[in-house]
């Protein structure tokens, strides 16, 4: 579920005071040595979980700026690149059809819901 900004923020906030300074951690080449990076936005919770999708606003070396990585809250350390940015995220979206794509060429959408019914 996407976040609001506000309960964003609060994420967020809460997660830069977090010392996790004892845990050692195996990053991927590409993403920050850390628990939760001040860098990372995170956008995106998984239900039933404390994962997230995060966009990664200050990579390691070999990373990209605006990268999306997964967070595990579980797996200390083992947050890597889903996506190489945002872009490649959302048109993953509408590919996967998780989010409605124009109907027409005038660029109107519509939803296809798990119930099968369809809305303008």
């Amino acid at each position: 579920s996407l976040y609001d900004v506000k309960l964003l923020m609060r994420e967020w906030g809460r997660k830069t005071k977090v010392r996790k300074d004892k845990i050692e951690f195996t990053p991927y080449p590409e993403v920050q040595n850390a628990w939760f990076h001040k860098g990372w936005i995170p956008f995106i919770y998984v239900d039933g979980t404390e994962d997230e999708l995060v966009i990664d606003t200050a990579p390691a070396e070999g990373g990209v700026c605006g990268q999306i990585l997964d967070w595990a809250h579980e797996e200390p350390g083992d947050h890597f690149v889903v996506f190489k940015s945002l872009r490649e995220w959302f048109q993953d979206m509408l590919d996967s059809g998780a989010v409605g794509k124009p109907d027409d060429e005038e660029g109107d959408f519509s939803y296809d819901s798990d119930d099968g019914d369809d809305s303008d």
